[in-house]
């Protein structure tokens, strides 16, 4: 049963995920493709950039795999596993803390 005291329901979970979706959608498909001011100044003055660790996804991308609809995948995923990630913290805090449940105090 859903407690008529709850902060967030189904609903603004729905809403949000939804929200978060579009802007992943927007990411991959339109703003992906922006210049980075700071790679075009670096390239101006001539600096070349070293990496002093070792990344498994190099320049945002995957290794030999160009496609925005494997990006679009993965970037939804993505945040589908942050917010799940995300709520189980919460309730783990929820249920250390029976007096946090509901509303703020």
């Amino acid at each position: 049963m859903i407690s008529p005291k709850r902060l967030v329901g189904i609903r603004e979970v729905v809403v949000g995920l939804l929200a978060a979706a579009v802007f992943v959608l927007l990411g991959t498909y339109f703003f992906a493709y922006s210049l980075e001011t700071l790679d075009v100044k670096a390239e101006q003055l001539g600096v070349e950039g070293h990496t002093l660790l070792h990344v498994p996804f190099p320049e945002y991308t995957v290794p030999g795999i160009e496609s925005d609809t494997v990006n679009l995948v993965l970037g939804l995923a993505s945040t589908l596993l942050i917010y799940l990630v995300g709520y189980g913290a919460a309730k783990l805090i929820t249920s250390n803390n029976p007096g946090t449940r509901g509303a703020a105090k």
